[in-house]
């Protein structure tokens, strides 16, 4: 419809639309309708193995809109997407006139931090110091701590997420062994 000219016959019923003597036509009409566009959900960041929701907004044209997006068999105007790598989604927007419009977003894919780490033997009243190894640079952790046998005191979890080396001081004032289990949670910034 929009940018095409139109004469518009008005008549007093339907059956007297082509009857002169019953109806007037109209002086050349244009019609403007605003062109179709679309907004769509800015750039979003997950964890690997969990699903982001994408959501388009048509305007202009004449709704309502039909939705198609690319890179998932999903339709409609909100979507929910699991990727396994990074992604680039473009959805369309088509108004009842077939008019069309386009945006693009992306979601990317960030991998689950991994950690890993050796057992330690410290002398009651020497620190001990731990450096994780994981699979991404600059990962930091949170731990809890326990004691698993014996009697030791000197150690505490970690509620904020720090750079390694782990590293506490434990006293053990017996003469038996006594085990401190560090149970350890990577943090990579998003996942």
């Amino acid at each position: 419809l929009s940018g095409k000219q139109y004469r518009i016959r008005l008549a007093t019923t339907a059956a007297t639309v082509g009857d002169p003597l019953c109806s007037v036509i109209s002086q050349i009409t244009k019609v403007i309708v605003p062109p179709v566009a679309v907004t769509v959900t800015p750039p979003l960041t997950i964890c690997f193995g969990t699903s982001a929701s994408l959501t388009a907004v048509g305007s202009g044209g004449t709704a309502p809109y039909s939705y198609t997006w690319t890179n998932t068999a999903a339709t409609g105007g909100t979507v929910s997407v699991s990727p396994t790598t990074s992604t680039s989604y473009t959805v369309t927007a088509r108004d009842v006139d077939n008019c069309s419009a386009t945006a693009t977003t992306s979601v990317t894919v960030t991998p689950i931090p991994t950690a890993s780490a050796s057992a330690q033997v410290a002398c009651s009243g020497s620190a001990f110091s731990v450096a994780p190894n994981t699979n991404i640079v600059g990962t930091t952790y949170t731990w809890t701590a326990a004691l698993t046998s014996g009697t030791a005191s000197g150690f505490s979890n970690q509620v904020t997420a720090v750079s390694g080396p782990i590293s506490q001081t434990l006293i053990n004032n017996t003469t038996t062994s006594a085990v401190v289990s560090y149970t350890v949670t990577p943090y990579n910034g998003v996942c």
